[in-house]
């Protein structure tokens, strides 16, 4: 039961500074929930990680990802870019084989 209030307690601690966060930066947050915004481009793209990152806001890096999707400056570099690192940490950790078997379960 005590952990249970821990938990919650800290969400609690946790949403608040995101709320707050959202307050300070109401620029930042309209461009990440705004696909195509006017202002949004690579330069301040990678600010909003790095801001995102500092704040520990991972999840919003990913909606912040996913909403501006369709940019091409991210889905034509970043996927590909992010996909060759991670080939080569897995090969270089011996999990080839999971590597093929993970694009044989996604190919059906």
């Amino acid at each position: 039961m005590k952990e249970k209030k821990r938990y919650r307690r800290k969400e609690y601690i946790r949403t608040l500074k995101f709320l707050k966060w959202v307050y300070d930066y109401p620029v930042w947050w309209r461009i990440i929930c705004t696909p195509g915004d006017k202002e949004m481009d690579l330069h301040t793209l990678k600010q909003l990680i790095e801001e995102l990152k500092k704040e520990s806001f991972y999840e919003i890096i990913f909606v912040l990802l996913m909403v501006h999707r369709n940019e091409e400056y991210i889905m034509d570099g970043l996927a590909e870019s992010m996909l060759l690192q991670m080939l080569i940490s897995k090969w270089e950790a011996g999990d080839k084989e999971d590597i093929i078997e993970a694009l044989m379960n996604y190919l059906g």
